[in-house]
Parts: C-alpha cells; structure tokens; sequence
C-alpha cells in the first residue's frame, strides 16, 4: 500500500484562491513532485492529510483545500474518495 502523507497546507483566504496566493509555487511544485514519485513508484492508495487545513477554518479555505487536494489526487492515481 503506497499512502502519501501531507499536513499543514494551511489554505489562507481569500489569497488561496488567487495567482497571488504566496504558498502557489510551494503547492505546484510539491504536486510536480509527488507525480513524479507516482510514476516511479505506482499508485498512490490514500492521501492522509493531518495539521492545519485552513488558516481561519471558513469554507472558501476547505472549499480551496479540496479541489487542490483532488488536483493532487488526480496527478498521483489516488482515487479521490481515499482522500
């Protein structure tokens, strides 16, 4: 079982909904990386996310949170109900 674990992604509005977002290039590159890993690797079967989701826990951070999390789900074959 290939699990991959991030924590602390800590999605600040409203700047995580934006190309301003200062954490974007952080986000991007860990995507690229993850993908690239999956490929050498296989499948990823869950992704476990722990730690701060959002900075203020509104729902335009969860709601940012989730579709990067599926963006990353889907880069790395994890189906997105093992999130």
């Amino acid at each position: 079982m290939l699990l991959l674990h991030v924590s602390d992604i800590h999605f600040r509005d409203p700047l995580c909904q934006t190309e301003q977002d200062p954490e974007l290039y952080f986000r991007d590159a860990l995507v690229s990386h993850a993908a690239q890993q999956a490929s050498q690797l296989g499948d990823v079967d869950a992704i476990l996310v722990t730690g701060d989701v959002a900075f203020k826990g509104i729902q335009e951070e969860f709601e940012a949170a989730a579709t990067w999390l599926e963006r990353l789900a889907d880069k790395v074959g994890c189906n997105k109900r093992r999130i």
